[in-house]
């Protein structure tokens, strides 16, 4: 929300050195955004499917219904066979 509000960004530009205490919304994006991973554009259903499926297991596993080692087999297996 902050961000919106501000208007702010982080360059494009590695070379730009920004003035962190200046701009705290920045700062906590930039930390953000050096931990971050690159989805291509042409991947995003894909990614969408895995995240559904995740959130399925995930509260599967939260209530019992299956360990939380099943649920990350299936995970596994389902992005396996999504990706082939």
């Amino acid at each position: 929300m902050g961000v919106i509000n501000t208007q702010g960004f982080i360059p494009v530009n590695s070379n730009v050195n920004l003035n962190l205490t200046l701009l705290p919304i920045e700062s906590v994006l930039l930390k953000q955004a050096q931990s971050s991973v690159t989805i291509p554009l042409n991947h995003l259903e894909k990614i969408n499917r895995i995240f559904q499926e995740g959130e399925i297991l995930y509260k599967k596993a939260s209530i019992g219904e299956i360990s939380s080692v099943k649920a990350e087999n299936q995970l596994n297996l389902f992005i396996d066979n999504l990706i082939q």
